[in-house]
């Protein structure tokens, strides 16, 4: 069965992108390939030319945005800032992900920094320190918390407990060879 492939127009559609531009759209098709391990979809195209998105690259477009700084971030005015976590996502696939922005949860702490969550331990992909555990409890704290009134919060805390499709095996040896790479 071949696979389903969406035109930029369906894919701003179904991810409630409203205002994101076509640069950033390209931008973010860009990203999502690459950091799949896929060359770049966009050299040799021409402006007015495009690949189509997958299924897959919905998902980790999906991802970006959010990491990247929300539906906020794509307002009149304000970007996402999508530099951070190409490095993250490259640091990640350098240790052994292959899809690092739907294997490893993340999400961006101020404007600079990015985090991800593996096999317990929160960290900085770009320079492999490892967050304080007490964070790690605090975060579980807060995704238990009825009285979170900001969904998104909510949803970003809960996501980063989530276990993703990788055995607690596999997630040992990705953090033993970020330690490593760094």
């Amino acid at each position: 069965m071949p696979e389903a492939v969406f035109f930029p127009s369906e894919v701003a559609r179904l991810l409630g992108l409203e205002g994101v531009d076509y640069d950033t759209l390209r931008r973010l098709f860009r990203l999502s390939r690459t950091t799949q391990g896929h060359p770049d979809p966009t050299a040799g195209l021409g402006a007015n030319k495009w690949a189509r998105f997958t299924l897959s690259d919905l998902a980790c477009t999906e991802a970006l945005v959010q990491v990247g700084g929300g539906r906020i971030a794509l307002k009149s005015g304000k970007r996402l800032l999508l530099g951070e976590v190409e490095q993250a996502c490259e640091r990640l696939r350098s240790a052994g992900a292959t899809n690092p922005l739907l294997e490893v949860p993340m999400m961006r702490v101020g404007r600079t920094r990015i985090v991800a969550y593996l096999d317990g331990h929160l960290f900085e992909p770009v320079t492999g320190q490892i967050v304080f555990s007490e964070v790690v409890e605090h975060l579980g704290r807060l995704g238990d918390a009825p009285d979170i009134e900001d969904q998104d919060v909510r949803r970003r805390v809960l996501r980063l407990r989530r276990s993703h499709r990788r055995t607690r095996q596999q997630r040992r040896d990705l953090l033993e060879r970020l330690r490593v790479v760094g």
